[in-house]
């Protein structure tokens, strides 16, 4: 037995709202708008497919949000002294750094004394301590040109 099939006519309504929505180019307003509607919509037929299951989800976000709220001021006393501890140890690392560099500062210090009498039994001359070296060249400097001690102070020089 053959069996025929006849399609019902398409109604101009029909045709109209389906060449509308594909002949004309969407807006990202409208996109975004047709994303929100497609989310929300997706979230009602989930709570109405389980809505046990959506109900105990709500009642935990409730009871979390309620004991963070009956626990404000504790978590926020926790949250200081969390920062006292942060900047105690900030102190702390700082103190050590800065003996650190002292102690660096002596060794480069001590370096530089043993080179300079390792020089001076080198060269066969003695070694100079810095005050030596400040004196010499201050002396240098007088020994120079006399007037400029004086011109300095009077602020006649140009350069």
């Amino acid at each position: 037995m053959a069996t025929t099939r006849t399609s019902a006519p398409r109604t101009p309504a029909a045709t109209k709202s389906n060449t509308s929505s594909r002949s004309a180019p969407k807006s990202t307003v409208e996109k975004a708008s047709d994303a929100v509607t497609k989310s929300a919509d997706s979230f009602i037929d989930t709570v109405k497919k389980s809505p046990i299951a959506s109900a105990v989800i709500a009642a935990g976000v409730a009871g979390a949000g309620a004991l963070i709220w009956a626990n404000r001021s504790q978590i926020a006393e926790q949250a200081g002294a969390l920062g006292e501890k942060a900047s105690d140890l900030g102190g702390k690392i700082g103190e050590r750094a800065s003996a650190v560099g002292e102690k660096l500062s002596e060794q480069a210090s001590a370096l530089g004394e043993k080179v300079s009498e390792k020089y001076a039994a080198a060269t066969g001359t003695a070694a100079k301590s810095q005050q030596e070296y400040a004196e010499e060249a201050l002396s240098l400097k007088q020994s120079v040109d006399p007037m400029i001690d004086e011109q300095s102070k009077i602020g006649s020089v140009s350069y």
